[in-house]
């Protein structure tokens, strides 16, 4: 029998951010609950080209409830105005569009639940026992045929592993609560995590430029099984998938580099046998970075890791990385 190999379409899950009391204080009553709910899927758009199609939907504040046993908030559909899906919205009315979602908390056990509705049906649910979990179940519930949807603008990539760059350390430990933190004699400070079972590493790096917020995020595969764990000590395990946005994985075929993201701005080959496939990333209105870099390393026509990189904005950064 001859093999056939088999590219199995990317599922993404997304964990939105949540809202935060210090905002708006008049708003502080809905802190913790998500910003928004996404749905998405892969879809040919009118030219045959395959896009992201998204179905947003924001919160709605009028909408909260609050009793003893639970918290509860609607979360209705609203258009982005702008070029991408960080731009600002303007509503939709219910008969544009009949979908909605209801997200709970259970007080008691901080169950999270979100229930989908068209119009007075309820058409899927999720839950998860914690928030992360929760939102990425609700994420992968799909579109509706007929579900207003728009095209997600997939030139954004300013975050990798759901950490974007130039958000502040503590928002990193709300996607990796464990890290391993340590000081480089440069000034840098990594905070590292690794998944035991994989031998892939994933880095968090605060510049002293920025100190405060991260700059680079970088995911690879162990030069060996000692960066994991030594003598000293062993890593915090993480079990996140080590992959881009658009579907590359560590271990990936090169080629998948190119078929996902097209032609580089560049390729270093300063090691021999190893290259450097580097991507300039234009940032969206909605980044906290700009200068946005994505980096492959290859060797033996494999995809040993990636990094993502940029300078935060309303800092100024070192004149070698503005020429980076």
């Amino acid at each position: 029998m001859t093999a056939r190999k088999i590219r199995v379409p990317l599922i993404m899950g997304f964990i939105p951010y949540r809202i935060e009391a210090e905002w708006d204080p008049a708003g502080a009553h809905m802190a913790g609950f998500p910003l928004n709910i996404v749905f998405s899927d892969m879809r040919p758009d009118d030219s045959g080209v395959r896009e992201r199609f998204v179905a947003c939907y924001w919160f709605d504040e009028g909408t909260y409830r609050e009793d003893d046993t639970v918290r509860e908030m609607r979360y209705v559909s609203r258009r982005p105005t702008g070029d991408n899906a960080g731009s600002e919205t303007t509503p939709v009315s219910p008969e544009e569009n009949p979908y909605h979602v209801l997200v709970r908390c259970q007080k008691a056990n901080s169950l999270w639940e979100s229930f989908k509705y068209r119009g007075e049906q309820q058409i899927a649910y999720a839950s998860g026992a914690d928030y992360d979990r929760a939102m990425i179940h609700t994420s992968l519930i799909h579109l509706e045929p007929d579900e207003p949807v728009f095209i997600l603008d997939v030139a954004r990539h300013d975050a990798l592993v759901s950490v974007t760059i130039g958000s502040r350390i503590d928002q990193l430990f709300d996607h990796f609560p464990e890290l391993y933190a340590h000081r480089w004699h440069s000034g840098e400070v990594l905070y590292e995590a690794c998944n035991h079972e994989t031998q892939e590493v994933f880095t968090f790096v605060e510049e002293p430029h920025s100190h405060g917020y991260i700059t680079k995020v970088w995911v690879r595969q162990a030069e060996e099984p000692s960066v994991c764990q030594d003598e000293h000590g062993m890593l915090p395990q993480v079990s996140t998938p080590a992959v881009t946005p658009r579907g590359v994985k560590v271990g990936d075929p090169a080629g998948d580099v190119i078929e996902q993201y097209g032609d580089p701005a560049r390729v270093e080959q300063n090691v021999p046998g190893t290259a450097l496939v580097v991507y300039a990333l234009p940032s969206a209105a909605g980044s906290l970075a700009d200068n946005l870099l994505l980096t492959f390393l290859i060797s033996e026509d494999r995809v040993l890791g990636f990094m993502l990189m940029g300078n935060v904005r309303g800092i100024e950064p070192p004149q070698d990385s503005k020429e980076r």
